[in-house]
């Protein structure tokens, strides 16, 4: 069966300046069909730069994209894609999954991604909620999944809050994928917002294995809670009321130790967990980066990190790790040599 990527036909997502981007920005080059600020989601949608973007998939030049760093998930088959979109890039129909990333209010400090805290203004927030009625919801008419916030935090934003209660009124029957930092996530607030029954994937950021760690990588968390409302949502999953339940860990010189600890934990729960690097673009590494980058053979810590990463408990089949990890776990450059082992014996002697 033929496929090609299926993003810019399924799947788009609005960013905080209001650009419609068909993928993740760094996999397309901060790509754009258009701006929501500035043009209606039907002209956006049908723009040059979003027929060009989908004409570019289809004849599989993929002239747009970043083919370094794409990780390829999305495919979709030819018959699929005859339902939602013309030859000539034209879309038939508005994408199925629609994801927000346009609000970075958040209740945490955390040294990945910022090094202030940002929570939006009265004004801000009006601002916003202004665009949900005329803007947001309309993007929403062919939608059956909404993903939430890969920019910020639901459940501190108050402009979101909102958006995601008017969703639920307007389109009952839409399901959401949430990013969370996990602190918020509890039974109240999901029953709150309406969402308590219309979980799909929840992706939860932990990146540490101990409390100690956590302190130092998230400030103003909350360890204890954090677990608690893990739990919480662990017996949603056995109740088959989310559909995923995942746990995230994105390595740093700060917690790469932990990686073996945060899996057992996961492992115990019996859900999915997946270790990423940590990005050189992200936030307040980018500028040491090498010092942080634990998956570099330059850096100190280098063959620490492979004989962690070579333990079989990230061989579980929950266990998701990024494509460079998986490379070096194959590759075992930690396996001794014949001459290794000989010096080995030579030095006891």
């Amino acid at each position: 069966m033929d496929y090609i990527c299926g993003q810019g036909f399924k799947e788009v997502e609005l960013k905080e300046n209001g650009d419609i981007t068909p993928c993740c920005p760094v996999w397309t080059n901060f790509y754009s069909f258009g701006n929501v600020f500035e043009n209606s989601i039907e002209e956006i949608m049908n723009s040059e730069k979003a027929k060009n973007f989908r004409k570019s998939i289809i004849n599989k030049t993929y002239e747009f994209c970043n083919t370094e760093r794409c990780v390829g998930k999305h495919a979709i088959t030819k018959e699929e894609l005859e339902k939602i979109c013309k030859e000539d890039g034209t879309a038939i129909k508005f994408p199925e999954t629609f994801s927000f990333g346009h609000d970075r209010c958040c209740n945490l400090l955390c040294i990945f991604c910022r090094d202030h805290n940002w929570m939006n203004t009265e004004e801000e927030v009006k601002k916003l909620d202004n665009l949900i009625d005329s803007k947001f919801i309309p993007m929403l008419k062919d939608a059956k999944n909404v993903k939430m916030l890969a920019s910020g935090e639901l459940f501190a934003s108050r402009h979101c809050r909102n958006l995601v209660k008017k969703i639920t009124q307007k389109y009952p029957n839409i399901k959401f994928d949430i990013v969370s930092n996990g602190i918020l996530f509890d039974e109240e607030n999901c029953k709150e917002l309406g969402i308590i029954d219309k979980l799909s994937r929840v992706t939860i950021s932990v990146h540490a294995g101990t409390e100690k760690t956590y302190n130092k990588l998230i400030r103003h968390g909350n360890y204890k809670r954090l677990w608690k409302n893990i739990n919480w949502l662990a017996s949603l999953k056995n109740q088959n009321k989310i559909d995923n339940l995942e746990l995230v860990f994105t390595i740093t010189h700060l917690n790469f130790r932990e990686m073996k600890i945060f899996a057992q934990k996961a492992k115990k729960l019996n859900l999915e967990f997946k270790f990423f690097e940590y990005r050189k673009e992200e936030g307040k590494f980018s500028k040491n980066y090498d010092k942080t980058a634990v998956w570099l053979p330059q850096n100190k810590h280098y063959k620490e990190f492979l004989n962690i990463i070579s333990d079989p408990i990230f061989d579980d089949p929950n266990c998701h790790l990024s494509s460079n990890i998986i490379n070096l776990r194959k590759n075992n450059p930690t396996k001794e040599t014949i001459i290794d082992l000989i010096k080995k014996v030579i030095k006891i002697k």
